[in-house]
């Protein structure tokens, strides 16, 4: 878990490998060595580990849901639908809820995962951030830019520095302006930056929060500083797509378009999700 927790995928592997290898009987070693391969993109070796699971606990519900999770990943949205709706047919459960929303809303069927992403959050237990950013997603995307503004503001407000919540602190300001808000944005984006200053010092592994203050450097046109972040991102990982659409963006700004269009078709291709979105919004 320290592992994957610091993105160091292959020393995870190795001990989850160590573990099966001591003892093959410990659900969690194939659970999270499909996960981790899911991750790496590595389909393959992810459903040799399944099968095998699932060969050794063929009444594990777990490895339904890896399996739904690895059809979704792989692109076969029908097929994960279809094991959903067999093996979970009327299921409340959150976990097959919020996959199914994230299948339909990567088939394009926006309305649909909306309503099944606002039953999740409804029927919340504990506060949930996850559901609540893919609700701000869709809804930045859609024009219900205030409802997307209420949810950050209540993620804010909760007060747990995750993911999720640094996330809002940007979404937070990008609502403000679209609203025409715009002193409150300016103010919003130079609180969001010195958030994710600090908060860089204290998360170096985390790079969304280097996304987040290329995104505000942008919004403040302070374009040198939002390449300078965004290529930073590239040279340490040139496949994530959201990197990509931001340096498109602002080649857009600067009437470069040819590089823009190339860097929005490479964001699109590095994630089916993020083309949706996209798509969605055009």
């Amino acid at each position: 878990m320290i592992y994957i927790g610091d993105n160091k995928f292959q020393e995870a592997l190795q001990t989850l490998d160590n573990m099966i290898e001591f003892n093959p009987e410990i659900f969690e070693g194939h659970h999270y060595k499909i996960l981790v391969n899911i991750e790496l993109e590595n389909y393959l070796e992810a459903e040799k580990t399944l099968i095998k699971a699932m060969g050794l606990f063929p009444d594990d519900d777990g490895f339904i849901l890896d399996k739904i999770m690895l059809l979704e990943k792989q692109g076969k949205y029908d097929e994960a639908l279809d094991l959903i709706d067999i093996r979970y047919n009327n299921s409340e459960n959150k976990t097959v809820l919020l996959e199914k929303a994230k299948i339909l809303l990567a088939k394009d069927r926006i309305d649909d995962s909306v309503l099944l992403f606002e039953k999740v959050k409804d029927a919340e237990e504990n506060f949930d951030e996850e559901t609540r950013v893919y609700l701000i997603n869709i809804y930045i995307n859609t024009d219900k830019v205030s409802k997307a503004l209420d949810y950050s503001k209540e993620i804010i407000a909760n007060g747990e520095e995750s993911s999720f919540y640094f996330a809002s602190v940007y979404y937070k300001a990008l609502c403000l302006g679209k609203l025409g808000k715009v002193v409150e944005a300016k103010a919003a984006y130079e609180e969001a930056i010195k958030i994710f200053r600090f908060a860089s010092s204290a998360n170096p592994g985390m790079l969304d929060i280097i996304m987040y203050r290329a995104l505000c450097y942008k919004e403040l046109k302070n374009y040198d500083k939002a390449f300078e972040m965004v290529n930073y991102l590239l040279a340490i990982d040139e496949d994530i797509a959201e990197a990509y659409l931001i340096r498109s963006e602002l080649y857009k700004v600067l009437n470069e378009n040819d590089k823009a269009e190339a860097d929005r078709s490479t964001a699109t291709s590095k994630s089916k999700l993020l083309g949706t979105l996209i798509n969605s919004s055009s």
